[in-house]
């Protein structure tokens, strides 16, 4: 088999796409940024699907052209392999080929909730869903919810409803697939076993659910190429025909491979964290397991195993938000974090007394409020502009602390250490915040904002190889953060009252947000 000249990652988020090209060497070799608009209208919460397409196609076509300028063979197309990655419990319907036949309805819609607890009204079905799945069918913006939607909405059709990462793959190739891990969310499959050997959803799921299979993308292989690129892509591309696409995987996955969380490994517990428009901490565990008081549960891996699911809620999207609440600007640049990295540096820890709560549009894991909602205690005459934003990006922090004790609890041991991804990993100072914080050392990964579209290429390559084995290399990390132990006092009696003011303010938020 021939080996690919490059590795295409590309990584659909909440706000925009990424995609990167790495050299033979693992070396990044061009790197492409597209945003993506939200039409945000509680409950629905919707994105285009062309709009992401064109961005991956542009950022692919951009990237192989960048990477491939001083080849020895010009006008050669090259053989690469393609990686996607992607939020997830986001859906898209998709005619033959993958061509979408309406909107994306994104993770924040929470349409197809009320039919959810309908199906919780049925003795039993509880006790079912968490055995064999994990989760129980809740709603709230999870993928089963959006299935029953957009059933009911087009009952008897002809398209089938797919993740965002395996919209792209379908795309790519004219091949409709998923995996049990892409297809997590849908929660119509046996997650029991750490390995897929079935590849078919749970026939009793199915049956529960009244979902049409044939409305439901057939599940492959997590480990062989979903097939090649068409010949009419491959041409607007600039790539080889043969070149070949991978099934996709959910940004939990993405961000397990970077930092290395994926599988135990020597010398302790890694941890990996991304803050990208979320939080969400991520590690592995050997078998199948959930604590549903907390929201923390396990999720099948890309390709055998389990990790750790336990998603925070908001994260980089909340110092964003009350930047602009405190700019007084609708939509902030690339340069929205300059004036906070100075404000981050002039400030002592604990804000001056200011608390941060960041619970913005609800909070997650590991107490979900749909009620919660975020903003400042302890803001007095003396309170400066630049201890609020020190305190906005400690809130996060302190979200993240309160789970961490309560991940620890679920897997049974100690985190060692803590490995950042993500946009908000950039921020200078952030990082060391979340050190001192979770009182945990703590890695930024090399070119955090890229790392999972990197994961995604990594895989790629390996899967188009044709070789059996493969131990996922996490992206290079910065030199160890140690926890500033002249903060620890400050810190901890910050964290005891962000943890109460959590349970004191619902009540009031609850009469606040009916």
């Amino acid at each position: 088999m021939s080996a690919a000249a490059l590795a295409i990652g590309i990584d659909v988020g909440s706000t925009n796409v990424k995609v990167v090209a790495l050299a033979a060497d693992g070396s990044l070799a061009a790197h492409r940024r597209r945003p993506l608009a939200t039409n945000d209208r509680p409950p629905i919460c919707e994105q285009d699907p062309e709009e992401i397409w064109d961005a991956v196609l542009s950022g692919v076509a951009e990237c192989v052209a960048e990477a491939t300028i001083d080849a020895p063979v010009v006008g050669v197309a090259p053989l690469v392999t393609i990686g996607v990655t992607s939020q997830y419990s986001s859906t898209v319907p998709v005619g033959p080929g993958g061509t979408p036949a309406g909107p994306l309805v994104m993770w924040r819609d929470r349409r197809g909730t009320e039919a959810c607890h309908e199906l919780l009204g049925t003795p039993g079905l509880f006790e079912l869903w968490v055995e064999r799945h994990g989760i129980p069918p809740i709603g709230g913006g999870l993928g089963l919810a959006h299935l029953l939607h957009l059933s009911a909405e087009d009952p008897g059709g002809q398209t089938r409803f797919v993740e965002v990462m395996d919209g792209i793959t379908a795309r790519l190739t004219g091949r409709v697939t998923a995996t049990r891990h892409s297809m997590f969310t849908s929660q119509l499959c046996d997650n029991r076993s750490p390995q897929d050997v079935s590849r078919a959803y749970d026939p009793d799921l199915l049956a529960a659910s009244g979902i049409d299979p044939a409305r439901l993308p057939p599940l492959v292989a997590p480990d062989e190429p979903v097939g090649t690129v068409t010949a009419d892509l491959a041409a607007r591309l600039g790539v080889d025909p043969a070149s070949n696409v991978a099934p996709g995987i959910n940004d939990t996955g993405a961000v397990a491979l970077a930092t290395g969380a994926e599988k135990p490994r020597q010398g302790g517990v890694i941890a990996g964290v991304s803050i990208g428009t979320t939080s969400v901490l991520v590690t592995s565990m050997d078998h199948k397991a959930e604590d549903l008081d907390h929201e923390i549960l396990t999720m099948p891996a890309p390709d055998i195993g389990y990790l750790v699911m336990a998603e925070n809620g908001l994260g980089g999207r909340v110092p964003e938000a009350m930047l602009a609440l405190l700019d007084g600007a609708d939509e902030m640049g690339e340069t929205r974090f300059a004036g906070a990295e100075a404000a981050l540096a002039s400030t002592e820890p604990g804000a001056g007394g200011v608390l941060g709560l960041p619970w913005l549009d609800g909070s997650m894991a590991p107490s979900g409020s749909s009620t919660a909602r975020g903003g400042f205690i302890g803001v007095s005459l003396s309170t400066t502009r630049a201890q609020l934003i020190r305190a906005t990006f400690e809130g996060v922090a302190h979200n993240l602390a309160w789970l961490l004790r309560h991940v620890e609890a679920f897997i049974g041991a100690p985190v060692d250490e803590i490995r950042l991804t993500g946009g908000g990993a950039q921020v200078a100072g952030w990082p060391q915040i979340i050190a001192d914080v979770l009182n945990r050392p703590v890695r930024v990964v090399a070119e955090p904002g890229l790392a999972a579209a990197r994961s995604a290429a990594l895989r790629a390559r390996h899967l188009g190889s044709g070789s059996d084995e493969w131990s996922p290399t996490p992206a290079a990390t910065s030199a160890s953060l140690q926890p500033n132990l002249e903060a620890r006092g400050v810190y901890e009696r910050q964290q005891q009252a962000f943890e109460r003011a959590f349970d004191a303010l619902i009540p009031v938020l609850e009469l606040l947000n009916p």
